[in-house]
């Protein structure tokens, strides 16, 4: 059980530092990159909501 919850948040983790490379690169300003990650962020952790009840 562990384990699946440590994959769990290594692969929201690994999403949100994927989003924030790639809005640094944007060049958008502050708050759109900061709102574009927790976006991001909480359609991942919604993944990750609907495999569970999937399962």
């Amino acid at each position: 059980m562990l384990a699946t919850w440590l994959g769990i948040w290594v692969l929201v983790a690994s999403m949100g530092l994927i989003a924030l490379l790639a809005v640094r690169r944007a060049g958008l300003p502050w708050w759109k990159g900061l709102l574009l990650i927790l976006a991001l962020v909480v359609l991942a952790l919604l993944v990750v909501g609907v495999k569970t009840l999937g399962h």
